[in-house]
């Protein structure tokens, strides 16, 4: 035996108490390798939040007035420290106003952002704004920021503007999730993407348009900041191409990963073989989460959802395949059957909280779009874009991070294929591909996505398919993996750990499902 700790699978130095290695399945003692330095979904980080726009630093502030644009500071707000207020006594039109950040007296120092900007704002009526941009602005008067579309046509990714939702939005505060991987460059600010985490700013650029008299009320602008990023994995389907490769190389490294219940049959049809429900209660025995692949029926096979499905038709589907699923993983399998997914990434039904119906069945989390009246959030709805739009991603790829954009209900996706060519030849190659993309954004900014596949197959010229990669892909993606991991900048996750880190949090403070750290004692805001 070695003078290191073991604690659960990890070695801790027994001086300083640093997570240097694991514990194989062998038992035997590891370093390095499969540890992203101090961070593990056992010894899980938290952010830092920078501070952005602090409104107690603003209470001598003049009022500042463009056109029919008014900017000030107000007593009060949601933590009794103040508010920045943007004012319109009527309709407006793209009026842009910069509110100056303050230099540090004391430390000469100025605001900066990490890859996520939170912004937590409360407005009186959503209907009203046609446009918010929030740009990161630096360079003084030179107006030269990284714009943030919030508000674009009355439309958001939110569901604020949704009048359907409006009692979950209107007069709450509420916090607005951006980044750096989605954003417009507005003349020639600094960079800040996946080469340049951090951007220092001296200014915010509002551009604001109403169709009426309304109010914005900033109570902080702040970036979490984590000191590494992560990766999920899931395995759609749990078909035996992708098993056989992705199992023995992600338990070697005490990795987790997750799969979906959908056909359990064992049949192959076509390259993909089917699993049964003694191979789902394999994986789960072996730690990886194991979560039902929501959807309808066509008979007796998997359809995906529409807005035809009644209430209870989707509840009597979901209780009868979570009952086969639980039975066959048991408790090994309890803590990933908290999680779900949606057949085509839908969840969609007759009714407007699919994400209560989830909640009633024990589900904590799920991928794909859901209705979800506490969030207050129609996916399908006329006022609400998706991730890909309003812009696109620098990466081409989705980062889901820690809190998600749209709620714990909401978590955003992308393929391991996603290429520009979408050709078989373009999914077997890793390089440039956008998982390629979203994984350097991931460790570089302290970020994170959630990566799916369907099969895992050798190029052929026709195949790898669409939602299927190759093995070359494969190969190179898991050696990077590796590489980062190694170097202590992200950490591979299954779905439950990456919510054990946030929503699902033990302890006083967690991930409250508005995207706020709070305290559980008082409910106060941590950070």
């Amino acid at each position: 035996m070695s003078g290191y700790i073991r604690r659960e699978d990890r070695l801790f130095d027994p001086t300083t108490g640093a997570l240097v290695g694991y514990i194989d399945a062998n038992g035997n003692e590891q370093l390095g390798g499969a540890v992203s330095g101090a961070w593990s979904a056992q010894n899980p980080p938290l952010p830092v939040h920078l501070p952005v726009v602090s409104p107690e630093r603003h209470v001598a502030m003049a009022p500042i007035v463009v056109g029919g644009l008014t900017c000030s500071y107000q007593a009060g707000g949601e933590r009794g420290r103040g508010m920045i207020q943007l004012a319109t006594a009527g309709a407006i039109t793209s009026t842009a106003l910069r509110l100056p950040l303050p230099l540090s007296a004391e430390y000469n120092t100025r605001a900066r952002t990490a890859g996520r900007v939170h912004i937590r704002v409360r407005c009186s009526d959503w209907a009203q704004v046609t446009r918010l941009y929030v740009g990161i602005g630096q360079g003084g008067a030179a107006n030269d920021y990284h714009l943030l579309k919030v508000v674009e046509a009355n439309i958001t990714r939110y569901g604020a503007t949704d009048p359907g939702q409006s009692a979950a939005w209107n007069n709450q505060w509420r916090t607005l999730v951006e980044h750096s991987d989605k954003k417009i460059v507005v003349n020639a600010p600094a960079a800040w993407d996946a080469s340049a985490r951090y951007f220092e700013t001296d200014g915010i650029v509002f551009t604001v348009t109403t169709a009426g008299a309304v109010t914005l009320e900033f109570d902080r602008i702040y970036s979490p900041d984590w000191p590494v990023g992560y990766v999920v994995n899931i395995l759609d389907g749990a078909y035996k191409s992708a098993l056989d490769l992705v199992r023995p190389a992600f338990d070697q490294r005490r990795w987790k990963f997750g799969v979906s219940g959908n056909r359990v049959d064992g049949a192959t049809v076509g390259v993909t073989t089917y699993p049964t429900l003694t191979t789902l209660g394999q994986i789960a025995a072996g730690g990886h989460d194991v979560f039902m692949h929501g959807h309808y029926l066509s008979g007796s096979q998997p359809v995906a959802m529409t807005a035809a499905v009644t209430e209870a038709e989707a509840m009597e589907i979901m209780a009868s395949a979570r009952a086969a699923i639980g039975a066959a993983v048991g408790g090994a399998g309890a803590r990933g059957m908290q999680w779900h997914q949606w057949l085509t990434n839908t969840g969609r039904y007759a009714g407007s909280n699919m994400a209560g119906l989830l909640k009633s069945l024990g589900i904590r989390a799920a991928r794909g779009d859901t209705t979800d009246t506490q969030f207050g959030l129609d996916p399908w709805s006329a006022k609400t874009t998706t991730w890909e739009t309003s812009p696109a991603t620098v990466t081409g790829s989705r980062m889901c991070g820690y809190a998600s954009h749209r709620g714990a209900y909401n978590r955003t996706y992308a393929e391991w294929g996603t290429t520009v060519a979408n050709t078989p030849a373009a999914r077997d190659t890793y390089a440039d591909n956008t998982l390629a993309k979203a994984l350097e954004y991931a460790a570089n900014c302290g970020d994170g996505v959630v990566a799916y596949t369907h099969n895992i197959l050798p190029f052929d010229g026709t195949n790898p398919t669409t939602n299927d990669v190759g093995t070359s892909l494969w190969r190179d993606y898991l050696a990077d993996m590796d590489s980062k991991v190694s170097a202590g900048k992200l950490m591979v996750l299954s779905p439950s750990q990456l919510e054990g880190m946030t929503y699902w949090r033990q302890g006083d403070v967690y991930l409250s499902w508005d995207g706020e750290w709070r305290n559980r004692s008082d409910n106060s805001i941590a950070f």
